[in-house]
């Protein structure tokens, strides 16, 4: 798939919009509850371009979760 411009659309600009439109929906009413984190999985903080370990506070930091 193409958008309007021609430049190639992945799952981040195609998909994830229309899947987080229909949870939205699919979840309306219901209360919020906690995402629990699962065993063996840890967050760290990296520079977005690098992945290098970074500060929290640094501005080009990221959080992701890895498998310990």
């Amino acid at each position: 798939l193409k958008d309007r411009n021609g430049v190639g659309i992945t799952g981040g600009r195609g998909a994830a919009p229309i899947w987080a439109q229909f949870m939205l929906k699919a979840t309306e009413g219901d209360p919020r509850r906690p995402f629990l984190q699962p065993a063996g999985m840890r967050y760290m903080h990296v520079h977005a371009a690098t992945g290098a370990p970074a500060d929290e506070n640094d501005a080009d930091a990221m959080r992701v979760v890895l498998k310990e």
